[in-house]
């Protein structure tokens, strides 16, 4: 073969770098501007899927040129998720304060299951989204002992968000989202700091409910109030005198959205923080969070360091996992 003629794996690598490198710098320069970037930028595992085949070729047929090709891919993959892949050192045992986020699905009956993941794990902090009345009333009941304090936010849908704490609870606001379910942020003691916790459940872009002529009215439209909202719980918090912000959020966001890349730019996300950590684990029956499709988040600002992130396995019925998030107060 002519080194100056591309073979059909190096055409096809080259072709597919190049597409994809479009993506990227339109994704990187102007986000989700067009309702089609949103559709690509919440696919895109998908959209780096095939250079993985691509690699597996150029190993089997030693092809040098196209394996270069492969650098463009596993450098995007690098910048979109490499955090989450980082080894790091064990977490060390000292923790200050622990905070578990679990949206408990508004259908799920199964209340005395999810009083148990709570107990079992014994968070400080819980914040609960999709919470009916039923479920709050029989999760107030069990929990009352170990977590005399709750407050929910306005039930909309017959769903909302709740906190449960074993501190009192102070400067309780419930944030109107303006589309679905209200977001709750409440102030607690620990250790002579302040510390405020968040639960948030941002709007969810529910195509099966649309027929798919409007699907590109939908999602632009939705990805826009996605913003929104993670712009207004930010504007509350900036107006709160706290020493520390923990943001527990179903987000119905990718990592690659434009919400996750606006909340990024004022808190820091504890999944990327605290990566893929070595050594035996702090707490049972959990992993660590390195799904690149998560949509479930633990964001953190201002005196305090993540130690663990993890994902409990058991979510009782649950569509989602529940996290478990470890912090350190710093003096």
């Amino acid at each position: 073969m002519s080194s100056k003629r591309f073979s059909r794996l190096e055409t096809v690598s080259l072709l597919y770098t190049l597409t994809l490198l479009v993506w990227y710098l339109l994704w990187h320069f102007f986000g989700e501007r067009w309702w089609w970037m949103v559709a690509l930028s919440r696919n895109a595992p998908a959209l780096l899927t095939p250079s993985l085949f691509l690699l597996g070729g150029s190993l089997r047929r030693r092809n040098g040129r196209a394996l270069v090709f492969f650098l463009v891919p596993l450098a995007i993959f690098i910048h979109l998720y490499g955090p989450l892949f980082v080894p790091r050192r064990a977490p060390s045992p000292n923790f200050d304060v622990s905070v578990m986020s679990f949206n408990a699905l508004f259908t799920n009956k199964d209340y005395a299951g999810i009083a148990n993941i709570i107990l079992t794990h014994q968070p400080d902090l819980v914040a609960l989204q999709e919470v009916q009345p039923t479920m709050m009333n029989s999760l107030t009941r069990r929990l009352g002992a170990e977590y005399p304090y709750s407050r929910t936010a306005n039930f909309v849908r017959l769903s909302t968000t709740a906190i449960f704490s074993r501190y009192p609870l102070d400067a309780v606001t419930i944030v109107d989202l303006g589309y679905t379910r209200s977001a709750i942020i409440a102030n607690v003691e620990i250790g002579g700091r302040t510390v405020t916790l968040v639960s948030a459940h941002l709007l969810a872009y529910g195509l099966l409910n649309y027929p798919i002529r409007e699907y590109p009215t939908q999602i632009a439209e939705k990805a826009q109030a996605q913003v929104e909202q993670a712009q207004t719980l930010i504007d509350v918090l900036n107006t709160r005198n706290t020493d520390a912000i923990i943001f527990a959020c179903d987000c119905n966001a990718k990592e690659t959205s434009d919400t996750t890349r606006y909340l990024a730019t004022v808190l820091l996300n504890a999944a990327h923080k605290t990566g893929w950590q070595f050594g035996p684990q702090l707490v049972a029956d959990v992993r660590a969070d390195l799904d690149i499709r998560h949509i479930d988040y633990v964001f953190y600002g201002g005196a305090i360091t993540p130690v663990a992130l993890y994902v409990i396995k058991d979510n009782t019925g649950s569509d989602h996992q529940p996290l478990l998030a470890l912090f350190m107060l710093e003096p």
